[in-house]
């Protein structure tokens, strides 16, 4: 008889956050709907303990992505984004992901 080993995975809202709006940049590239993603991501910051100024500047970030994302301006979206990850992983202090490719991975 087998046995399998089920592991958990701890709660981390920043890695979690920071993986999301990698998956948005990846299905923004595709051309993919992605407003479940950004619900998820305005979740995700709910979790975080940020103040009332930090958390108003990320929702218009995560807002603005979905308004450039509509009207198709994908670069200013991208921006958007990427100012929003980078400032994510500031506050959390970890570490920069790697650059690859003018692209940023997780």
């Amino acid at each position: 008889m087998q046995t399998s080993v089920q592991t958990s995975r701890t709660f981390n809202p920043i890695l979690d956050l920071v993986t999301t709006l990698a998956e948005i940049t990846r299905k923004m590239i595709r051309r993919v709907d992605v407003r479940d993603n950004l619900d998820e991501a305005h979740a995700l910051l709910e979790s975080l303990p940020l103040s009332t100024d930090e958390f108003g500047l990320a929702c218009n970030r995560l807002w603005n992505v979905g308004r450039f994302v509509v009207s198709g301006e994908y670069g200013a979206a991208n921006w958007e984004l990427q100012t929003l990850r980078m400032w994510v992983l500031r506050i959390g202090n970890a570490p920069v992901a790697r650059h690859q490719r003018n692209r940023w991975i997780p």
